[in-house]
C-alpha cells in the first residue's frame, strides 16, 4: 500500500489472522448469527415467562399471607409482596433489554458483548440453581428456566467456537507503511 492509498483509505478493513489478510465478507458467521437468533428467543422467552408469573399473583399473595402467621399487619404484608413483585419485573424487564442489546452488539462483532453474555450465563446458572432448589418453584416455572438456561449454554458454545472466535478478534491497529530505502521518512533529514 503506497502512502496516497494509506491516506485515502485511514480506516483498514478487517483483518482475518487465519488467512493474513482481509475478511472475506463483513457479514458475521452462521454461528454467530444462530446466537443472535437465540438471544432473541430468550428475551421473548423471558417475556412469557413474565406473563406466566403474573398470572401467579394472586397464589402469591395467598401463600405469602398463609407463611407470615398473622406476625405483620394486612397492608405491611401486602407492600412487601408488591414490592417482591415489583423488583422480580423490573430484574426481568432488564433481563429483556440485555439480551436484546448483547445480540445487536454480538452481532455487529463486539467482543464485550460476547464476554457480557458469558458472564450473565454464570449468574443465570446461580439463578437456575436457586430456582430448582426453591420451595415455591412451580413446574410451569422450572421448564421455563430450564429451557432457557439451555439456551443460553447453546449461545455461549456458539460464541466461543472456532468461527465465532475469529469474527470476534479485533482487527489490528493499521500503522502507515514504512518509506524504503532512499525515500522521504521521519529519520531522514
Amino acid at each position: 500500500m503506497t502512502s496516497e492509498q494509506f491516506q485515502s483509505n485511514p480506516k483498514p478493513e478487517a483483518y482475518d489472522p487465519f488467512r493474513g489478510g482481509p475478511f472475506q465478507s463483513a457479514e458475521p458467521p452462521r454461528t454467530v448469527m444462530y446466537a443472535y437468533y437465540l438471544m432473541l428467543t430468550n428475551a421473548v422467552l423471558t417475556v412469557v415467562g413474565m406473563v406466566y408469573g403474573a398470572t401467579l399473583l394472586p397464589e402469591i399473595r395467598r401463600e405469602a399471607r398463609e407463611m407470615e402467621a398473622g406476625s405483620l399487619t394486612g397492608s405491611t404484608l401486602e407492600t412487601i409482596v408488591t414490592i417482591g413483585i415489583g423488583i422480580g419485573f423490573v430484574i426481568s424487564v432488564i433481563t429483556v433489554v440485555l439480551w436484546i442489546w448483547i445480540a445487536f452488539a454480538s452481532r455487529a462483532g463486539k467482543n464485550w458483548a460476547r464476554i457480557t453474555g458469558t458472564v450473565l450465563f454464570g449468574v443465570d446458572t446461580l439463578s437456575i440453581l436457586f430456582s430448582i432448589t426453591s420451595d415455591s418453584s412451580t413446574v410451569p416455572t422450572i421448564v421455563i428456566n430450564s429451557l432457557s438456561w439451555v439456551i443460553d449454554l447453546a449461545i455461549v458454545i456458539l460464541w466461543w467456537g472456532t468461527q465465532s472466535s475469529a469474527y470476534f478478534r479485533p482487527a489490528p491497529e493499521s500503522t502507515p507503511p514504512s518509506p524504503g530505502p532512499g525515500q522521504p521518512g521521519p529519520w531522514n533529514y
